[in-house]
């Protein structure tokens, strides 16, 4: 069909489709129409009304025209699955009433109506296109919240067990202290490849298994390389401070809470930021053990980002890509001089 709008006030293009359904098919029975088409890159818009054996059905949204190529549009009444965690890359239908007149007893008819956009509608379509789509593809604000959730526990966990080890190592005498530090150490020789499986039969055996515990207990047993971190700091913090301290009457625990804590917020920041990345981006972890698409975080559950019969979808891809980029740009710039602080361990000012 050929068509031109002067304007986006000009009255729409109706195009009437009328079919019959399978034979033995019911309208009862009817799950979803598939349109097939090659649209035009115009950025109109395309709304849809089916007409079922005597119901009217009408499209939620209206679909913008804009790959000039061979694409398909979806329509479809929402299941039960469909508003929980299934993915809607496809146009939801709701029923409107009864159908009017123009259909055959017992007949169907779809109705696409294609409405003028203005130059501004058509602009803001294509900024708001993929980031859309994104949305709709995947239960985009479940896997937030269980990004989120990870997050905060490695980062807590992960500041919390180096501090607290990196203090034995580096200012408590104890016996076997060296040798504890050099197997410590050796564990950063061990590729993750190496402890995989037997990590994964420790966690199901524990019945953890799709759960989130096995992506963020680990942070509380401690990281050998931040702690290594904090022990080289630590050992800049003269001696004098815990003197002192032990002179007043604090304890070994409250010199490390009120003494030395303090002092090792540069690295801390280092080592929250370094967590952060790889909670955040962590997908071989969230692939093992964790089954339900209910408890994906955003790192795997972006990765079923897919258009139905089409193929990738990159444009899609890249639009759920940058959403999960610009938090951890946004965390790097807000924190990069307590960073650099860390990383250089330059010890306590002034």
């Amino acid at each position: 069909m050929s068509y031109r709008f002067s304007s986006g006030t000009d009255p729409s293009v109706v195009l009437s489709i009328p079919f019959q359904l399978p034979p033995g098919v019911q309208a009862s029975q009817f799950h979803k129409l598939v349109l097939s088409l090659r649209n035009d890159d115009s950025w109109h818009r395309l709304r849809a009304v089916i007409d079922l054996a005597g119901e009217r059905w009408e499209s939620d949204r209206d679909t913008p025209l804009a790959q000039n190529r061979q694409t398909t549009i979806t329509f479809q009444p929402p299941g039960f699955d469909d508003q929980t965690y299934k993915a809607r890359t496809w146009v939801p239908l709701h029923a409107v009433g009864s159908t009017g007149t123009g259909v055959l007893p017992g007949g169907c008819c779809l109705h696409l109506e294609i409405l003028p956009s203005s130059s501004a509608q058509a602009m803001l379509q294509k900024i708001r296109r993929n980031y859309d789509n994104a949305f709709r593809a995947v239960p985009f604000w479940t896997y937030l919240g269980n990004s989120t959730l990870l997050v905060v526990l490695v980062v807590m966990g992960s500041m919390f067990s180096s501090a607290f080890v990196a203090y034995a190592f580096a200012r408590l005498r104890w016996p076997g202290r060296g040798f504890a530090l050099i197997l410590l150490l050796s564990t950063m020789m061990l590729p993750a490849q190496v402890t995989m499986i037997p990590s994964f039969l420790i966690w199901r055996g524990l019945g953890w298994y799709n759960t989130l515990n096995p992506l963020w207990i680990g942070a509380w047993t401690g990281n050998a390389f931040f702690i290594f971190l904090m022990i080289q700091h630590l050992k800049t913090i003269p001696r004098e401070l815990e003197e002192a301290a032990r002179i007043d009457g604090l304890n070994t625990v409250q010199i490390w809470w009120y003494i030395m804590v303090p002092q090792l917020k540069p690295t801390l920041a280092a080592i929250a930021i370094m967590s952060f990345m790889n909670a955040w981006n962590d997908f071989m972890g969230p692939l093992i053990y964790i089954r339900d698409q209910s408890r994906f975080p955003l790192s795997l559950g972006l990765f079923g980002m897919k258009v139905e019969e089409t193929g990738a979808d990159f444009g899609l891809m890249m639009a759920g890509d940058l959403m999960m980029t610009v938090p951890a740009i946004l965390v790097f710039f807000c924190f990069q001089r307590y960073f650099i602080q860390g990383m250089t361990v330059s010890g306590m000012k002034g």
